[in-house]
């Protein structure tokens, strides 16, 4: 199932590239939704991952991805909590978000799933979840995997196309 893929930009810089401590790489945000039913609800599915690029790298990967890295990349003045509008810019590398979870964490000092209004953490028969999303060129990989560390589960609950963001409610 292929997803419409937005790069959107930082809502606290303005930037649509972000540069590491180091100045050697830059990050973007791309961000999909698509519709999902569970137990018979519709549901909004959005996905969101970073991207990586090596500096040497940016403007070839910008023009891959149908990027300007030279464009003014401040979508407008801050409001007056400092924030800016996360303005999405159409993503033409084909690919898609990956959802990825564990019962392991994917990097050092990773916390598990939880919810984020009552902090309670998400259990899996009795133990924790970690999750991570990464953006994949393979179309037809799994949208969803869960390893176990003994099997491998795959699937997606998307039943249907990726919708227009712009066009939901606020």
């Amino acid at each position: 199932m292929s997803q419409i893929i937005f790069a959107v930009v930082n809502p606290t810089t303005g930037n649509l590239f972000t540069e590491n401590a180091a100045g050697t790489h830059l990050s973007v945000r791309v961000q999909s939704t698509t519709m999902e039913s569970t137990n018979g609800y519709m549901n909004a599915r959005r996905r969101s991952a970073f991207l990586r690029v090596e500096k040497s790298l940016l403007n070839e990967f910008a023009k891959a991805c149908g990027l300007n890295p030279n464009m003014p990349q401040t979508a407008a003045d801050p409001d007056n909590e400092g924030k800016f509008i996360a303005t999405q810019i159409p993503f033409i590398l084909d690919g898609q978000i990956q959802v990825r979870e564990s019962y392991s964490p994917f990097y050092e000092g990773q916390d598990p799933k939880s919810n984020p209004s009552t902090g309670e953490v998400f259990l899996k028969e009795g133990r924790e979840v970690f999750r991570d999303t990464q953006f994949i060129t393979d179309t037809s990989a799994p949208a969803y995997v869960f390893d176990s560390g003994d099997v491998v589960e795959e699937g997606a609950k998307t039943l249907t196309p990726p919708i227009d963001t712009e066009k939901l409610p606020a």
